[in-house]
Order: C-alpha cells, then sequence, then structure tokens
C-alpha cells in the first residue's frame, strides 16, 4: 500500500533473555540537552478539537508523504516521493518548508536517532544522511547496488541498517557509508517491507510472504526465520530486543520476543484495515499504534491486544507512516503531503493538555548530555543447557544519566550505551575509539583506548565511583498457576555514580539509579515429575527450596508461605490426563519396537525455554496407530535427551519411543507412544526451539499415548519429545534417588 513503512521511534521496553545468550541493548544520545517547560495555550495549527476527528495540516504541497520519524515530541521529520524532508513541530506543523536532499526522488524511509541526523534511503539503493534543521548539501550515496532499499532503522548515530526488495540488507555508518557489503536474507523474491534494529547487534525484518527473520547487522552471526501465521507484513516495530510487534495487510499484529520468538500468537487489532495496516510505532513495551488505509489508529498493549476499537484519526487521504515519540503523542502523515498529531490514549481530544511540554535546547559546543532507561528480563543465568529443575530470573528497570564537558577543541566523543548480559548487567559508553565499562552489581570501572580523555586501567584514577550493595527484600507471596510455581524473591534498589576529569580539561560524570527484582519458577514437569514420584508436597518444597540458590546473593524466603501455596493445589497438578488405548494396542506397539531406527546424535534445540507451558493435546485411540515409526536414542542422543527433557535431579533409563514418521515442518500433530510403563501416570514433554510444554497422561496396559497440537509458526531445528515415567524415583534423606524411564524420540526440521 502507498510506500515503504517506517517503524517509527520508540523507548526502550522490557526484554527477556532465555539462558545464557548474550544481546546488546544500545542507543546513542543526542548531542541535545532536553528541557521540561511550561505549556502555553495550544495554538490551533493542528486542527485538533475535543471529540471530533483531528484536521490534517499540510507540511509538504508537492509530493506523497511516505515514512516518518520523531525523535522528539517537539520535532519529525518526513520524507517524500519527490527527494524532498520536511521537519516540523507536530504540535505547531504550520508554515514547514520541504527541502530536497536526494534528487532521484522517491525517498522511502526515513530514520533519526537524534533531532540533528536523519538518514533515508531510495528505491536506487541510495542512503542519504542530513541535519533535519539544516539540510542543504546533503548528498546521497550508493549502499545497495542489488535492490531497491524499502526501509531502514538506526540504533545509533554511527549505524544504519536498510533492507531492499531484493532479498538483501545492509548495514552502515550514515556519517561515512563508504561502500558497505550487501547481505543475503532470503531469496530473490522476498521483499522485506520494513526493518527495526532495537540494537546495535540484533535486527528484525519482515515481508509480503509473512517470513520474519531475526540477524545481527553486518552479516557476522547466525540469522533465524519463522512464519508469522498473519499473512503478508507490511510493518514492524520493536521498543526493545524483547518485544518486537509485526502488523499485517489484514489487520492482524503478532508480538514476539526477538531473541526467543518461540510460536507467537497472531490477534486482530483492526479486521478493516482497508487494505493494510500501513504503519505501527511502539513507544513502549506496553504500548503501540497502528495506522490503516482508511485513517484509523488502533491502540494497544501488543502481548495483550484484547479487544481493540479503532479510532478514525485522518479522513482526507491514505495515510503511509506513523510515528509516536511518546505513549501520549503520535504523528501521521499521507498521501496528500498531510501530517495529523494525536495522543493515541484520546485520538479525538486535543493534544497538549498535560501540564508539560519538552522542547530541544543546544548545550555549549563541546558539552554533551542523555538520560535513557533501559528495562532487561534475565532468566536462567546460571542454568546450562539442561532443563533445570527451578528456572531463576531477574528483571532490571533503571536510568542511565551522564554528561561529558569537554574542552571546545576536543573531537566530540562518540556517546553511546549498552548492556550486555553475561554474568551481570554491564554498563559500556563508547568514545574516541574506547570504552568505559561499568559492572553495575559492584561498580568496578575499566577504561580502554583513553575514552573520553580517562586514563586506561581499571577503577578511575581519582574522584568517586560507588555502588549500593544488592540486598532483596520484600517479596510477593508465591503462586500456582497452570502447574507453574512462581516464586518471587524480593527487589532491591541500587545506585552507582562516576565522576572523572578528563585530559582535555573537561570532565565525564554518570550516574545509575534501578530497581531490580528477583524470582524463581518450577514448570509443570518438574512438579508433575515430583507429584508423580510419590512425594508429599512437605517433601517437594524441601527439594525445591534446597536446588534454589544464587550465586553470591542470599535471600529472605518464607518456606511455610512456598509450601502452603504448593500444598493448597498439589492434588490438582495431574488433572490434565489423556488415554484412550484398548489392550490391543500393546501388540501393536511391541512390534514397532521391535524395528525402532537407532539414533546416535544430536545436539540441543536453540534457544532452548524453560518447560513452563501446557501441551494441548487430544487422546490417542488404537486405530491412531497406522503410519508409526519407532525411534531408539543412544549415545550422545541419549544423553542430549536426559538432560534436555528431565527436569528433576535424578537419573533416567532410555526406551523407544514410537512417534509419528515426520515432524511437521509448520503448525500440525504430532503422535507419541510409549509402553512397559509402571506406575499410574506419565508426563509427556516437548521441547523445541523457543518452546517447552509439558502435559500429565494416564498409563493404561502400560501404555501411554497421545496426539499434541503444535504451535503455530516455523519450526525449523531440533526438537525432542519424550514420555517420563517417575516411578522408579524416590525421596530419602534428602535428595532424589533411583532413575525415571524416558522413552525419548528427536527430529531435526530444516
Amino acid at each position: 500500500m502507498g510506500g515503504p513503512r517506517s517503524s517509527g521511534a520508540g523507548s526502550f521496553g522490557s526484554v527477556r533473555w532465555v539462558h545464557c545468550l548474550t544481546a546488546i541493548v544500545a542507543l546513542a544520545a543526542a548531542v541535545t540537552l532536553v528541557i521540561a517547560l511550561p505549556v502555553s495555550a495550544r495554538s490551533t495549527e493542528s486542527g485538533l478539537a475535543a471529540g471530533t476527528v483531528p484536521e490534517p495540516v499540510t507540511v509538504d504541497s508537492g509530493g506523497s508523504l511516505s515514512s516518518v520519524a520523531c525523535p522528539s515530541i517537539a520535532q519529525c521529520t518526513a520524507v517524500d516521493s519527490a527527494g524532498d524532508e520536511v521537519t516540523f513541530d507536530p504540535q505547531s506543523p504550520a508554515g514547514a518548508k520541504p527541502q530536497l536532499v536526494d534528487t532521484n526522488g522517491g525517498l522511502q524511509a526515513v530514520a533519526c536517532p537524534g533531532v540533528d541526523q536523519c538518514t533515508a534511503v531510495d528505491p536506487a539503493g541510495q542512503a542519504v544522511t542530513f541535519d533535519p534543521g539544516s539540510p542543504t548539501g546533503a548528498m546521497p550515496g550508493l549502499v545497495d547496488g542489488d535492490g531497491s532499499l524499502e526501509s531502514v532503522s538506526c540504533p545509533s548515530l554511527m549505524q544504519c541498517t536498510a533492507t531492499d526488495n531484493s532479498g538483501g540488507d545492509v548495514t552502515f555508518d550514515p556519517q561515512a557509508p563508504g561502500h558497505p557489503t550487501r547481505y543475503p536474507l532470503g531469496t530473490s523474491i522476498d521483499d522485506w517491507t520494513s526493518v527495526a534494529c532495537p540494537s546495535l547487534s540484533q535486527c528484525v525484518a519482515v515481508d509480503v510472504s509473512d517470513s520474519v527473520t531475526t540477524f545481527p547487522p553486518g552479516g557476522a552471526g547466525t540469522t533465524t526465520t519463522f512464519t508469522s501465521g498473519i499473512g503478508s507484513i507490511e510493518v514492524v516495530a520493536c521498543p526493545s530486543s524483547g518485544d518486537c510487534t509485526a502488523a499485517s495487510v489484514g489487520g492482524e499484529i503478532v508480538n514476539f520476543d526477538l531473541a526467543a520468538p518461540g510460536n507467537p500468537t497472531p490477534a486482530p487489532v483492526d479486521s478493516d484495515a482497508g487494505g493494510a495496516l500501513d504503519g505501527i510505532a511502539c513507544p513502549s513495551a506496553q504500548q503501540c499504534t497502528t495506522i490503516d488505509g482508511y485513517g484509523y489508529e488502533a491502540t494497544f498493549t501488543p502481548a495483550t491486544p484484547g479487544t481493540v476499537t479503532p479510532v478514525e484519526v485522518d479522513s482526507s487521504a491514505e495515510p503511509y507512516a506513523i510515528a509516536c515519540p511518546s505513549t501520549a503523542q503520535c504523528t501521521i502523515v499521507d498521501g496528500d503531503g498531510q501530517e495529523v498529531t494525536f495522543n493515541p490514549a484520546s485520538p479525538t481530544s486535543p493534544v497538549g493538555s498535560a501540564p508539560t511540554t519538552t522542547t530541544t535546547s543546544p548545550l555549549a559546543p563541546a558539552s554533551y548530555g542523555f538520560d535513557l532507561s533501559p528495562h532487561l528480563r534475565w532468566y536462567d543465568p546460571y542454568a546450562s543447557t539442561s532443563a533445570p529443575l527451578i528456572n531463576t530470573w531477574f528483571s532490571v528497570a533503571g536510568t542511565v544519566r551522564g554528561k561529558a564537558s569537554l574542552a571546545p577543541q576536543s573531537a566530540a566523543p562518540t556517546f553511546s550505551v549498552s548492556l550486555p548480559i553475561d554474568r551481570a548487567p554491564q554498563l559500556t559508553m563508547g568514545g574516541a575509539g574506547g570504552s568505559l565499562d561499568i559492572d553495575t552489581f559492584s561498580g568496578a570501572t575499566s577504561v580502554t583506548s583513553g575514552a573520553f580523555g580517562l586514563r586506561d586501567g581499571d577503577g578511575p584514577p581519582a574522584n568517586t565511583s560507588s555502588s549500593t550493595p544488592l540486598k532483596p527484600t520484600g517479596a510477593a507471596p508465591p503462586t500456582l498457576t497452570g502447574g507453574t510455581l512462581t516464586i518471587p524473591l524480593g527487589a532491591t534498589n541500587t545506585s552507582w555514580s562516576f565522576s572523572e576529569p578528563t585530559s582535555s580539561k573537561g570532565a565525564v560524570s554518570l550516574s545509575w539509579t534501578d530497581a531490580f527484582t528477583f524470582g524463581a519458577t518450577v514448570g509443570p514437569s518438574s512438579l508433575a515429575g515430583l507429584e508423580q514420584a510419590g512425594l508429599s508436597a512437605e517433601s517437594a518444597c524441601q527439594v525445591i527450596l534446597g536446588n534454589l540458590t544464587w550465586p553470591g546473593l542470599s535471600f529472605s524466603i518464607d518456606m511455610h508461605q512456598v509450601c502452603s501455596v504448593l500444598a493448597a493445589g498439589w492434588d490438582s497438578l495431574g488433572a490434565s490426563e489423556s488415554n484412550a488405548l484398548s489392550a490391543s494396542a500393546t501388540a501393536t506397539f511391541q512390534k514397532l519396537i521391535r524395528h525402532a531406527k537407532d539414533i546416535d546424535s544430536a545436539s540441543a534445540p536453540s534457544p532452548l525455554v524453560p518447560i513452563s507451558l501446557t501441551a494441548s493435546t487430544r487422546p490417542l485411540t488404537t486405530t491412531n496407530l497406522r503410519g508409526l515409526s519407532a525411534q531408539r536414542l543412544v549415545g550422545a542422543a541419549a544423553k542430549s535427551a536426559t538432560s534436555i527433557l528431565l527436569s528433576l535431579s535424578a537419573g533416567a533409563t532410555i526406551y523407544p519411543l514410537a512417534v509419528s514418521p515426520r515432524f511437521p515442518a509448520t503448525r500440525g500433530k504430532l503422535t507419541v507412544l510409549a509402553g512397559d510403563l509402571k506406575g499410574k501416570r506419565a508426563e509427556l514433554v516437548i521441547v523445541g526451539p523457543g518452546y517447552g510444554a509439558a502435559r500429565a497422561l494416564k498409563i493404561t496396559h502400560g501404555l501411554a499415548g497421545v496426539i499434541v497440537r503444535l504451535p503455530r509458526g516455523n519450526h525449523a531445528g531440533r526438537w525432542f519429545a519424550g514420555i517420563l515415567d517417575f516411578r522408579g524415583i524416590r525421596y530419602a534423606h534428602g535428595t532424589l534417588r533411583g532413575k525415571a524411564r524416558l522413552a525419548a524420540a528427536t527430529w531435526n526440521v530444516g
């Protein structure tokens, strides 16, 4: 529809980290100081009257606006089909003047990582970077000679990634693009309609054939592609690496974690999208706004959109793009050169009714400042590739503030803030070719390559560096929901500060304040195993709390509270059982395993996530056994199955599993059947890339079997399925002893 779509600008949201996956969220700070000023009487130029459809304002009378980016609530930049850019104050847009920046015309998309820098791309494979306040003299340069550039995303002032209509991407420095290398993301028929890069190391692209591909910009690393299930995708936006939302021509959205997309569930937000959701912007992980071809906006919580009622905001022309610099302000641009600015919480009310607004004011020539709010969610930082009994996690919500005042003759530093996740969150600021690294747990610092004029080495040579210790307190009560036990472990506030003179007679000062929240979960497979092994709720509670450790931290846990919650739901853990097999199925099973195929090599799925879902199943009958085959895992494959499927700290003896001969590449059904079982109940466990589910099964005639409904989406990668009989495990002298019986199989889906 219309033209290429911009994903808009947005702030960081929450990031979920699965196991020990390492990623970086980064943002380049604009060389400006943000100042809050009182709001004066609202100008009528925007045409916003309470309770009415907002009146569009013409900002470009000579072109069709194709994309818009708003680096602040006081500044937006749009590009048009004639090669012009137009920069305006969305709260007072009248009088804006388009400026030519690309003589080839047809600008497709624009991204503005700061108020003084924007980069636009065109169908000729060119990119043009300009200062929206003074765009004169901007010169486009060729960055992609193989395709028409459709979309661009710039996570920092020094890095942009663009995608083209021939299945490729290119990453470049917008200030000095040179001759960057184009990398193929798919086939030549892949038309990447939109790209979003929430960090310097992670991007996601979407196309018209329902494909979503995550990739590291610059070609270094592994790409992952999955099918979203929403059809032809127009746009995608990612306020953080853990929270991306794509929107389709059919008015549906899908929300996913960039590091572990799993199998996201589509949701409708605009059932009459006028041919397409033309734009999406997500200023936070809790809010996204789309715009459709009829001029209706839809605002929703991306993870749980519920029922959404679209509201008309542009009745005169087809909107092509949207940007939301805050949760209280969005701006759309349309094919008639018009803009409309509105509050997504109340689209027909005037914008600017809040008591304050924001404008920008330049600092002194050699002073730079920023104020960022990163949020992280970190799962299982100390888990191995095995499925652990307990999945520990913590989340961080903090604010980083900083300022550098350097001598006037000093070169401007490159400000960036990143949080690489390994053993502890680490704050990194890069400048003058080096970096200043801070461990946010301890406050320890190190300087490399003379960053910011500081002396190399560990710790500041003078002045201050301090941190308050982590002492979690105030844990909420535990809960048992859907077979998963969640144990909050408390929260703590901490802060860190740094101040140091530089060799350029200036100074660098930083501060970090945040709130850490800790917790642990015990998934349905672990709880079912403890219950089926014959443990009482009290004994199970002892096992769980005995395994709850966190290196370097201690928690105050109310054992009575945890055990009481567990005991209250203990008897209901095995309620979801299924088995409709007759005695005659025993002979069929024995015949199948006599011809079992040995599998001796299989690696773990990636990403490997906690087993926290309840598998969707239907009963297996004797008549469903036709066409099954059997696998027997041996050697490395048997070891992998034990570590991945068995979450209790006990061993397992591997047996054959009768299964469907092929694992569906996309959504479908999988039949599994185990025999020679000794207990009364077994546990189905199925694990794949970004997916882990379990379900209790009845054992009748020594058999347990079920038909599993697999999640929607692309199933590419390594999968394991198993049926566990925990009767051989006993609890004695404070530990689990004995072995479970595990019938397992594995598939590698291409």
